[in-house]
């Protein structure tokens, strides 16, 4: 039982991997099952037992590293306030740099995107729980997610040229100014 795991789980990793490096070449759109099959060496037979199409084995991909992402958001101590907080965060996007980049540059979509930053607000929600109960929430929201990872997304493109303490200012100054914007708002 355990070997069948363990070729399964192999099996995955190089379905993962190889849809990773032909991410570097060009969107999902243009990625084949047959391409895949063929340039990690397993026939599609193999890979319809654990994938329906290119797309779902994209999802997954995204879905580990959401899944990484919170597991390590949830161990940021809460006491460490918001700027500790965006270090630990970058330190984070540079040790996954290579397959954030793909995901957050590739044009795989704005539901990773949307997913990765809800994680990360998700964590910030529980600091100021009266700000999140606001009917502007969910605009303040959209404009933090998108000015965030496009900050992200250039850091990477730029091969992390600043320190994480850098970036972390950088995006607490600019996420600090959203704030003082939307209490203005709801005052």
């Amino acid at each position: 039982m355990d070997g069948e795991n363990q070729r399964v789980r192999i099996t995955k990793l190089l379905l993962k991997e190889t849809l990773e490096e032909l991410l570097k070449q060009k969107p999902i759109t243009r990625i084949t099952v047959k391409e895949i099959c063929s340039s990690a060496g397993i026939n599609r037979s193999t890979f319809y037992q654990h994938y329906a199409d290119q797309y779902a084995l994209l999802d997954e991909i995204e879905d580990d590293i959401i899944r990484q992402a919170d597991e390590f958001i949830g161990k940021i101590s809460p006491e460490k306030g918001g700027r500790q907080y965006l270090v630990e965060l970058a330190a984070f996007v540079r040790r996954n740099g290579a397959i954030l980049s793909l995901l957050l540059t590739s044009g795989s979509g704005m539901n990773f995107q949307n997913k990765f930053m809800a994680c990360v607000l998700k964590k910030l929600s529980t600091a100021d729980p009266e700000l999140y109960s606001s009917e502007l929430m969910p605009y303040f929201s959209q404009f933090l997610i998108m000015g965030n990872i496009s900050v992200i997304r250039q850091w990477i493109t730029d091969g992390f040229s600043l320190s994480d303490e850098k970036a972390a200012d950088l995006l607490y100054c600019l996420s600090e100014g959203v704030v003082k914007a939307f209490d203005n708002i709801e005052k």
